[in-house]
């Protein structure tokens, strides 16, 4: 698989990832935002990794818009840059930005796992873009920093780890994910009749 790759200057968008611009999909690295959010970092090949693995992993995944695909999609990404970079520290996979999601998903591990637990099957941006992105004024709560699902989603990954292999679990398609994703998510913390019905 070949990819057209640019590295320009974001305007403060991304560090990287990929775009579909005019019908072609591209790989774009934004080096402003590369100095800025990488400062400190002993090693970029974490960064790179969860980069590229999305590339490999995501085309399983275009169809899929649900707040649980991107759980699973970002998570696996997460697993495997620590994979293959054992001593990658928190902030070189990217799981410090915009404050340490580690910490928050620790101190408020049930809030955090019922936020997403209540918006698993939507497809909804407004869901989505407190989970995953860093939205200064639609936060759910204070206590949780926008991007904290990549963190759950990496807990989710190491879950299912237990039962199959890295391997085995880049292979599965949406339908075979979603359970895996399911399981391991309630494994952190079923919240019960919390969770809201699916959109």
């Amino acid at each position: 698989m070949t990819m057209p790759t640019y590295l320009i200057h974001s305007l403060g968008e991304m560090d990287g990832g990929t775009r579909n611009i005019r019908g072609r999909t591209l790989f774009v690295f934004g080096a402003d935002v590369m100095a800025r959010v990488h400062d400190g970092f002993n090693s970029e090949r974490p960064f790179f990794h969860h980069e590229l693995f999305h590339v490999y992993h995501t085309p399983k995944y275009e169809s899929c818009d649900a707040v649980w695909c991107s759980l699973w999609t970002e998570g696996l990404a997460v697993l495997v840059a620590k994979r293959l970079n054992p001593d990658a520290t928190d902030a070189e996979l990217l799981l410090t930005c915009p404050r340490p999601l580690r910490a928050a998903f620790d101190a408020n591990r049930k809030e955090a796992v019922c936020a997403i637990q209540a918006r698993f099957n939507s497809e909804k941006g407004e869901d989505y873009r407190p989970l995953f992105n860093n939205p200064k004024d639609a936060a759910i709560s204070p206590r949780l920093p926008g991007r904290f699902a990549y963190y759950v989603g990496y807990l989710v990954a190491q879950q299912a780890e237990k039962t199959h292999s890295l391997q085995q679990l880049a292979a599965l398609t949406p339908e075979q994910a979603k359970p895996v994703v399911k399981r391991a998510l309630d494994s952190l913390g079923n919240c019960g009749r919390t969770r809201r019905k699916a959109a």
